[in-house]
């Protein structure tokens, strides 16, 4: 078992996580901590039933749903580049920000195109 991601398995990571919580961000907010570990984590899970690479997350339970420490890896490396807004407190919601939107949706734009070829 291996416990520690490689450079390019967590660039894959953070890069499918800004996809995905743009894909699921209404309004203001993605949703609170708990929330986006949860959307993160049914994401690997129905990308793992289909035998797809995905995510690099491994995820443990836990007393409020599944866990998994890269998750703050995530979120920090998001918000020291400006891509995610964290508000404080143990259950701050995170939200895009406009340059996240915008990296995600250019992010989203290179996956397809690379689907396609």
């Amino acid at each position: 078992m291996r416990f520690k991601r490689t450079e390019i398995e967590r660039l894959r990571d953070l890069v499918l996580s800004l996809v995905l919580f743009d894909t699921c961000q209404q309004g203001a907010s993605i949703g609170d901590r708990l929330k986006t570990t949860k959307l993160l984590f049914v994401a690997t899970h129905a990308l793992f039933q289909k035998r797809i690479q995905g995510l690099n997350l491994s995820f443990v339970r836990y007393t409020h749903g599944p866990f998994t420490p890269e998750v703050y890896e995530i979120w920090e490396e998001a918000a020291w580049m400006g891509y995610l807004d964290i508000e404080p407190g143990a259950m701050g919601k995170l939200s895009l920000s406009k340059a996240g939107k915008r990296a995600a949706q250019r992010f989203a734009t290179l996956m397809e195109e690379n689907a396609g070829a």
